[in-house]
């Protein structure tokens, strides 16, 4: 298999280890294979509502040998349409009753019912991939594909920790809200949303989700953001802070006195509303990530930019290869081009005013993360 990206690479360090996870839109299913692959998960699901990409991560789970073959009863199936497993492949193969029986690179494996560990029938050491104290009832090392929208094709019980990555904001959040049924039973929802991540994260903090992790990494030019949720059950007040309480990193947490008040150097206060959260990340800003700092840099100058062409000082080509990720800050069309009646004029002014805040927001956020203290 191909090495992964670093944004997947961030996506499978978020992942709480021992688990079982569902992969929501795997697409060609790396994320599966490795966190099975390596360990961290028990075993995986790994769903896409479209055939092609969920038979290219069928060809690729088969490649790594961790394909799931049940069998009703008998020994396990050494050879078959899977083909062989593999040196360090695990295929699971369910039975009636008894241990259950895995085979690995031609070596027999079993695991008593309800077991934790997976042991070598000749006595022998089974590989990493095959031991899993984390998991409990089951065997380590198998991924299955389904295929369905979102969490359709996923039951209670059958995970407990979610994946939705590479998708945009909008679908993130109806894929979570059509799977309200799972979510008194997954422990660690982890989203890597590819845009309107502030309205993931409100999302989160509304239905009363509390953000334990994030993380964020630049892969290939770009910027990409990855946190890890629980369902704490309390929806917000209207403080914007009801639903951290009790989570660990929240309630009280450092630089969050109050729910609102982050403080830097002694004389320097800033106060930062829940919305600032929403849009930079609260578990960044504490980190002090410096990945985020790097993208509130370039923030700054984009915006800068488009500040300068708004008041009429400077052109939006002048920064090159910024132009596109400029337009996505605001919109370059008649309102801002046009020099006419007074809504073009009103609406430029808005606009200008509306960046202007964001530049404060974005100054403030800077002072933070470039402060040293809690």
């Amino acid at each position: 298999m191909n090495r992964l990206s670093k944004r997947l690479e961030a996506v499978c360090r978020m992942v709480p280890a021992g688990g079982r996870v569902a992969d929501v839109g795997c697409d060609h299913g790396f994320v599966a294979i490795e966190l099975v692959r390596t360990g961290r998960a028990c075993s995986a699901i790994a769903t896409d509502i479209r055939p092609g990409p969920l038979e290219r991560a069928q060809a690729h789970i088969r490649e790594a040998g961790l394909c799931k073959c049940k069998a009703a009863s008998g020994p396990p199936i050494e050879a078959g349409p899977f083909g062989q497993l593999g040196e360090a492949g695990l295929c699971k193969h369910g039975s009636a009753s008894g241990p259950v029986r895995v085979e690995v690179g031609g070596a027999g494996f079993a695991l008593e019912s309800g077991g934790t560990d997976v042991v070598r029938a000749d006595g022998g050491d089974p590989p990493a991939a095959a031991r899993s104290e984390a998991c409990t009832g089951g065997v380590a090392g198998w991924v299955e594909t389904r295929l369905g929208d979102g969490l359709e094709k996923v039951g209670a019980g059958e995970a407990d920790t979610v994946v939705i990555a590479g998708m945009g904001g909008t679908l993130v959040r109806r894929i979570m809200e059509d799977g309200r049924r799972l979510w008194p039973h997954i422990r660690a929802w982890v989203l890597s949303p590819q845009s309107e991540i502030p309205q993931v994260r409100r999302y989160l903090r509304e239905n009363g989700f509390a953000i334990e992790d994030e993380d964020m990494v630049k892969d290939a030019g770009k910027f990409y953001t990855v946190m890890r949720a629980v369902f704490a059950g309390d929806k917000e007040d209207g403080t914007g802070i009801t639903g951290y309480a009790g989570i660990t990193g929240y309630a009280g947490g450092a630089g969050y006195a109050g729910g609102t008040q982050m403080s830097g150097k002694t004389g320097w206060d800033a106060r930062l509303d829940p919305a600032a959260y929403d849009i930079f990340g609260k578990v960044l800003i504490e980190k002090r990530h410096p990945v985020l700092a790097e993208y509130l840099d370039r923030q700054r100058t984009e915006m800068e930019a488009v500040l300068l062409q708004l008041r009429g000082g400077g052109q939006m080509g002048g920064v090159g290869e910024h132009t596109a990720r400029r337009k996505e800050i605001v919109p370059v069309d008649e309102a801002v081009t046009g020099d006419g009646d007074d809504e073009r004029m009103a609406r430029r002014k808005v606009r200008v005013q509306e960046l202007e805040e964001r530049l404060g927001l974005i100054d403030k956020v800077r002072r933070i993360i470039h402060t040293s203290g809690p």
